[in-house]
């Protein structure tokens, strides 16, 4: 299926910017230079809540850095919650507030490495995927681009978050997979099947702290894309003290940002194998499931042990909390 090239390309400086933060610092000022070279002119910035004075002190820093930016973009939010959340409900409140005022854009979190290049590909394939239902998102990142055309734009079935965009709508249909576990609409192989069944109930259980890996699954399993570029536009530098879930710097954080290619092209395989070899190199290399992930379930008997120092309330309870319904 090849899209519909009449479809005009947004300028970059249509394109609101969302950054979400915590206590990492050291990344914010490269982020934002670039945002105002590439001509970005709406910033909204969410940060959760410190959890102690360390966090305080590392929070003073980001508010000054964000008060020497704040009148360099025409418009310039920032949304700061009172107490600390957590990655998950903060990261899920913060795209929620963010898309409640925009019906596109583009999400980085703290950790993550751009370039002008990389909003020039958001800009030129945010309208390419508005029309296609199963295309929910865009990514800038793409460890993979070695082994790949370098001119065509590939798919796969799970959402790559280190430097994304799309549309308000589509983001809604994201969000619902959080908490509602949709029916599986094609044939899985039992081991990924159970790897993410597990994954995701331990992230409603309040096991796990992660926002995508439910996200992950329901795309998995209703069928949905997530559009990748030819060639590496973002990187994740976050493998320090600050990270929740990346501690060591080892594939594929830190994978080099490549350059735009002159020409893209932009078509969905006809052939779905396409997709499962993508599927494929994410799940060997990243999400490195094995056929031992069958037992999955069994092992999850083991997880109130397992997560007892890491055990939180539930994810639904949590946000509903924060939203005070």
């Amino acid at each position: 299926m090849k899209f519909n090239y009449e479809t005009k390309s947004l300028k970059t400086s249509e394109i609101p910017v969302l950054l979400t933060l915590h206590v990492r610092s050291s990344n914010l000022e490269n982020q934002l230079s670039i945002l105002k070279r590439a001509g970005i002119e709406r910033i909204f910035v969410s940060i959760d809540g410190a959890r102690d004075d360390t966090d305080y002190r590392n929070q003073k820093i980001i508010n000054q850095i964000l008060n020497l930016y704040k009148h360099e973009f025409r418009e310039f939010k920032v949304r700061k919650l009172s107490e600390n959340q957590g990655i998950a409900v903060a990261m899920i409140t913060a795209i929620d507030w963010f898309f409640s005022r925009n019906q596109y854009g583009v999400i980085f979190e703290d950790d993550i490495e751009f370039q002008v290049d990389t909003l020039k590909y958001f800009a030129l394939s945010l309208p390419k995927i508005k029309e296609l239902e199963r295309v929910l998102l865009i990514s800038g990142f793409q460890p993979f681009f070695k082994s790949i055309d370098q001119e065509q734009v590939v798919f796969t079935n799970y959402p790559q978050i280190w430097g994304w965009a799309t549309y308000s709508e589509k983001w809604l249909e994201m969000r619902k997979y959080i908490l509602e576990q949709p029916p599986i609409m094609r044939k899985i192989e039992l081991a990924k099947r159970k790897f993410w069944q597990v994954g995701w109930q331990r992230v409603q259980k309040g096991y796990l702290d992660t926002w995508d890996l439910p996200i992950a699954t329901g795309m998995l399993f209703a069928n949905k894309l997530c559009m990748l570029p030819p060639s590496n536009l973002t990187s994740n530098v976050g493998a320090d003290a600050y990270s929740t879930n990346t501690h060591v710097n080892t594939f594929p954080l830190g994978v080099k940002i490549e350059k735009l290619p002159l020409e893209l092209r932009f078509e969905i395989p006809s052939n779905e194998a396409e997709i499962i070899d993508i599927n494929s190199k994410f799940e060997a290399e990243i999400y490195q499931i094995k056929r031992r992930n069958i037992l999955s379930l069994q092992l999850s008997r083991l997880d109130r042990f397992r997560f007892r120092h890491k055990k939180r309330s539930s994810l639904k309870a949590r946000l509903q909390l924060l939203s005070g319904s």
